[in-house]
């Protein structure tokens, strides 16, 4: 996949643990791709 393409979010689920606070360290997210249509990537 090309670092320069975009793709418009339908629909995501998150389950937010707490609020973040100034200066708080984030985590850093990853997902991987299960399913590559044509039309459609769905991650986990």
């Amino acid at each position: 996949m090309r670092a320069d393409v975009a793709f418009l979010v339908q629909h995501m689920e998150v389950k937010y643990i707490a609020p973040a606070r100034l200066d708080d360290l984030l985590q850093q997210v990853e997902s991987k791709i299960v399913s590559l249509k044509h039309t459609s990537l769905t991650f986990a």
